[in-house]
């Protein structure tokens, strides 16, 4: 069973495009994407995208954030994993700007939710 990752576009919140996949899930069943966020930084895009997979032998769940930049928010070009910049120990981030500080929140371990600095590197 195939999952996608759709885009659709607003400038009004009311009346929307259709969607654009941007994204199918190749993965093994037991592997799958969940909360794609996408944050636009000094001209690039930046798609934060979290995998859970199962370990059927401990019954247990692990996730990590698997990090593509873009200078199109809906072409990361992750075939063969090209743009992919980072992986973080995070599940379903929420990224957030406060001035010119930026923070990551994180729920990967079921004690709440976590929250720390966002340190971004320079693209080459």
């Amino acid at each position: 069973k195939k999952g996608v990752i759709a885009v659709r576009t607003s400038r009004d919140l009311i009346h929307w495009s259709e969607h654009t996949i941007v994204k199918e899930n190749i993965y093994p069943v037991s592997w799958y994407d969940v909360a794609p966020t996408v944050v636009e930084r000094d001209g690039y895009y930046y798609l934060f995208l979290s995998q859970r997979s199962q370990n059927i032998h401990l019954s247990k769940y692990s996730y990590d954030t698997h990090v593509f930049y873009s200078t199109n928010p809906l072409n990361f070009d992750m075939e063969n994993n090209a743009n992919h910049v980072s992986t973080l120990p995070a599940a379903s981030p929420e990224i957030i700007q406060e001035g010119d500080n930026w923070y990551i929140s994180t729920i990967s371990d079921r004690t709440g939710i976590k929250l720390a600095k966002l340190e971004w590197e320079q693209m080459e």
